[in-house]
């Protein structure tokens, strides 16, 4: 128990880093507000070509140094927690 504590407590930090970087902050609250404004429009869903486009701005901030994506970094670390 104290190990699984200890490996989720270290999952969880490097997550919560990777949301508080404010690249990723920004990109992520220009979409919940444009979500917000629209959400009526899409029927309470969230447009995949919206998804699409927030994907490839978020690919052009750069890579980690094995070569990953942000994105692909943060979804390693989410199927790792889950």
């Amino acid at each position: 128990v104290n190990f699984t504590y200890q490996f989720l407590s270290k999952k969880f930090y490097v997550f919560s880093q990777f949301l508080f970087d404010e690249h990723i902050k920004s990109y992520l609250n220009r979409e919940n507000r444009w979500y917000k404004k629209h959400k009526k429009d899409y029927g309470h869903v969230y447009p995949f070509d919206r998804a699409s486009k927030f994907n490839k701005d978020i690919r052009r901030l750069g890579q980690t140094k094995s070569g990953m994506s942000f994105l692909g970094q943060f979804r390693l670390l989410v199927t790792e927690i889950g």
